[in-house]
């Protein structure tokens, strides 16, 4: 697992105010997964290098 530049929490928040979305518990949980796949594309393609 690749350590974020900080933690996921944060991103999501930063993410909802970005999209000027109130936080819910389902919104958070969308968020989180997206930015997870996001962290494994990038793990993959670090590795291709």
């Amino acid at each position: 697992m690749v350590t974020p530049l900080y933690p996921l929490k944060f991103q999501v928040k930063e993410k909802l105010k970005k999209l000027g979305l109130k936080p819910s518990k389902v919104l958070r949980k969308a968020i989180e997964d997206v930015i997870m796949e996001e962290e494994v594309k990038r793990l993959k393609e670090s590795m291709r290098l």
